[in-house]
């Protein structure tokens, strides 16, 4: 076995047996319960009395080779763990640390691919001049978020004055656009800055740089095996006892806020530089704030409690398959003007109550004195649909309500040029930025994202799910669909300062789809099939119920 490919393997179907934690020949993860054991056959009973060779003879070259065939399995198996799906370390607190006692480089979590521990050798091999040395990176992602619902992005109501006051404007970006409207491939590409999401993560990276990494979720999809655990010393996500009736996750943002403030008390303090990533679930469906920020709210009595998902399928399952619409979540004829407007509401009271947690969160760090040496970022993985089109939930389209994120940095000493916070960004700009401002300067190089601290003047921002892709650059979208024919341009528009946009014909713009595309030529990662990963992941969720 010594030097087999594992990835050749998996191509060519070698890896066929199916042993706990990995993957067939089909590419499928087994876990325990998943995969079939083969039984043995004792065969038949030997035959003492017959001059021929017993039954148990005849059978020892196919046993050998059975033998031999297990034996193979399973150091390919040891090889698959090793190389694909490395289980995180938990940091206890006798772990030593950076920084604590004398200073003391980490080592990363074992297991890195070959493919991996080549780009991450390279990929701190040169180093540009720090802007922020040192520095502790703190990384908030908040799961369904829409910035037209957020007060520091200039909605009227007072949904975010925790988040508004700790960032400002100066950290602001106007137009940040996910790179998709799915948590999956939005989170796998986000952390790692590719569309293919087979680069190292961040957490891999930054430990390899002697972080303590250390990440708290909540979201039922980002769990180990899905890969968002790479690179983490510590991965704390909800157990099987914190989700509702869909399986959603029901860990709250005190929960995560409560885990992350211990966490920088006891490992955060001892450790010489960390990375510490936090998502949140909580504007997500259902809309169910904590009781404080319940009250006063309109009532709705087709949904009282704000679960419209099970309105939804309970309606959509009992319609007449001629009279209802292809998928549940686009059930909105259901809900009247009154069932609308209480569920915005709740909607924006989740997002009220995790700022408050969040603000917990800030006072943590000024408390524990990290303010002057830690970036803080927050983002969110995709928007989601409040009803527009007659339709509700994400996974859907590329539409802005889908795909349009926050994205905001607060950055010891450095502030992002006006300029710059009107460009289009990407949620894939994340890691590239982090990587210049600790002193990175060839990392970044291998990523789909730029470094929103020297973007380029013409830079474009892509975005991909299921049939289609859309490419922003400036004041422009160009949209794609695919085909028998493969992605073909399918419309040109035009972005007014206000969000607004409208449609120009493609044939009077030839100059600017042939800057857009030469602006897609230069993003590294995105000569994959993208088609052929949005239909994969599609199969996925699928499978959990999750999409139709």
């Amino acid at each position: 076995m010594a030097g087999l490919d594992v990835r050749a393997a998996l191509k060519t179907g070698v890896a066929a047996c199916h042993t706990d934690g990995v993957y067939s020949n089909h590419g499928r993860l087994y876990t325990p319960g998943q995969a079939q054991r083969p039984t043995r056959d004792p065969g038949p009973p030997r035959a003492m009395t017959t001059p021929e060779p017993s039954a148990s003879r005849q059978l020892l070259p196919y046993r050998i080779a059975a033998l031999v065939l297990l034996i193979a399995c399973a150091a390919l198996a040891v090889a698959l763990v090793q190389a694909l799906t490395p289980a995180p370390k938990p940091l206890g607190a006798s772990d030593a640390l950076p920084g604590a006692g004398a200073p003391v480089k980490r080592a990363a979590p074992t297991g890195h691919s070959p493919h991996r521990q080549v780009v991450l050798d390279t990929m701190f091999k040169e180093h540009g001049e720090p802007l922020c040395e040192g520095c502790n990176i703190v990384v908030v992602s908040i799961d369904t978020l829409r910035p037209d619902r957020m007060s520091a992005y200039g909605y009227p109501q007072e949904t975010t004055p925790r988040v508004r006051s700790w960032f400002g404007d100066a950290g602001r970006m106007e137009r940040a656009y996910s790179s998709a409207p799915c948590t999956v491939p939005s989170v796998k590409q986000f952390m790692t800055s590719s569309y293919h999401g087979g680069f190292p993560t961040m957490a891999e990276a930054f430990g390899e740089q002697g972080y303590a990494t250390a990440a708290i979720v909540s979201q039922h999809h980002l769990r180990i095996g899905r890969g968002t655990a790479r690179g983490f010393h510590h991965y704390d996500i909800q157990g099987l006892w914190e989700r509702d009736a869909h399986s959603l996750s029901t860990r709250r943002a005190e929960t995560i806020v409560n885990k992350a403030i211990h966490w920088l008390e006891q490992d955060g303090q001892r450790a010489e530089r960390f990375f510490l990533w936090l998502h949140h679930f909580d504007p997500h469906d259902p809309y169910h704030p904590p009781a404080p920020f319940r009250d006063g709210l309109t009532a709705s009595s087709l949904v009282p409690d704000g679960d419209r998902r099970a309105v939804q399928m309970k309606r959509w399952e009992a319609a007449p398959a001629s009279e209802r619409p292809e998928a549940w979540y686009l059930m909105d004829a259901i809900f009247s003007d009154a069932d609308r407007a209480a569920l915005l509401e709740r909607y924006d009271a989740e997002i009220r109550y995790t700022d408050q947690q969040l603000g917990r969160l800030f006072d943590a760090l000024e408390r524990l004195q990290l303010t002057e040496r830690t970036i803080v970022v927050l983002l969110s993985d995709h928007g989601e649909r409040l009803g527009e089109d007659g339709a509700w939930d994400h996974c859907y389209t590329l539409a802005d309500v889908e795909i349009r994120v926050p994205l905001l940095w607060k950055i010891p000493g450095v502030t992002l040029p006006a300029s710059t916070r009107a460009l289009p960004a990407s949620t894939l700009d994340v890691f590239p930025t982090l990587l210049h401002l600790i002193g990175d300067a060839s990392g970044r190089k291998r990523l789909a994202g730029r470094s929103l601290l020297d973007p380029p003047d013409e830079r474009v921002v892509v975005a991909s799910w299921r049939d289609e892709m859309l490419a922003a650059m400036g004041s422009w979208k160009l949209l794609y669909t695919h085909g028998d024919q493969g992605w073909t341009t399918d419309r040109l528009l035009r972005v007014a300062p206000d969000g607004a946009t409208s449609e120009a014909p493609l044939a009077d713009h030839a100059e600017v789809v042939r800057a857009i595309e030469a602006g897609m030529d230069a993003i590294p990662s995105l000569d994959v099939d993208l088609h052929s990963i949005n239909e994969e992941t599609l199969d996925q969720l699928r499978q959990l119920g999750y999409t139709q």
